[in-house]
């Protein structure tokens, strides 16, 4: 058996439905509406080339359908609750019979034996059959469509609201890379890989290096400034950036390291 491609196709055609062992279907309308039962095996009824419309119950959407496509095809619109079955307009399909598993998202599952009758020009009864949950209160299952629907408008927000901040987190991205200044000389024995700024904050990648013992700014008139920094993933990230005519100091242990723009 194989899973139903998924096509709009909602043409209405000639057919009959019943529950083996049941009675208790009636028509409403241009639909039969049929309790829903979950150990029951119904039985559908079409002729040859002419859909069959199976609705589910209310609040309920299409998950899977299964049957065997030798004779029938079975379509459905992914998110909707209605499902075509129909039997092929080809020679030999009359009396052909086939089983059809159709789960829905609420995790209910709709077992029938679909059979091709004789295309004898008989009246057929109506070819909308509609499934209601045995018992179901009307109000409380539209209240429950009502609730899936604002869930779904909830997710579509939340994923439209995620694309805006993905997009927002490039675009800051790019500026970012943009400002990226990584023009520095490296002087001493450091194990530093390299130096960059955004402006606002220096990077200094050491991620074999030793714990530094201090870090100064040393500015044109060789007055220091004993400068913030912290080690984040292979990083010590300063709280400051130098002009062309200053330099860091950092040192480990007794050894001395100077950073400067090239």
């Amino acid at each position: 058996m194989h899973p139903t491609k998924t096509v709009l196709a909602l043409a209405l055609g000639a057919s009959a439905l019943v529950g083996q062992g049941q009675s208790q279907s009636h028509i409403a309308g241009d639909a039969m509406r049929i309790p829903y039962q979950s150990h029951r095996i119904y039985h559908i009824r079409c002729v040859k080339g002419a859909p069959v419309i199976v609705e589910l119950p209310l609040g309920e959407t299409i998950k899977n359908v299964w049957l065997d496509r030798m004779w029938f095809t079975g379509e459905a619109v992914p998110g909707s609750g209605r499902v075509m079955l129909k039997a092929q307009n080809a020679e030999g399909v009359e009396m052909e019979k086939t089983t059809v598993h159709i789960e829905t998202s609420g995790d209910l599952r709709i077992s029938a034996v679909l059979e091709c009758l004789p295309s004898n020009g008989g009246r057929m009864p109506s070819p909308v059959y509609s499934f209601y949950l045995d018992g179901q209160d009307e109000e409380v299952a539209r209240h429950r469509l009502i609730q899936i629907k604002a869930e779904e408008r909830a997710q579509a927000y939340k994923e439209a609201m995620d694309e805006r901040y993905r997009a927002s987190f490039a675009q800051w991205k790019a500026e970012a890379m943009g400002r990226l200044h990584d023009g520095y000389r490296v002087k001493g024995a450091a194990e530093i890989s390299k130096v960059a700024d955004d402006g606002v904050q220096t990077w200094i990648y050491a991620p074999g290096m030793a714990e530094i013992n201090s870090l100064r700014a040393i500015n044109r008139d060789k007055q220091e400034e004993t400068v913030n920094f912290e080690y984040v993933d292979g990083a010590y990230v300063v709280d400051r950036v130098i002009a062309p005519n200053e330099k860091f100091e950092l040192s480990i242990g007794k050894q001395k390291t100077t950073i400067s723009r090239k």
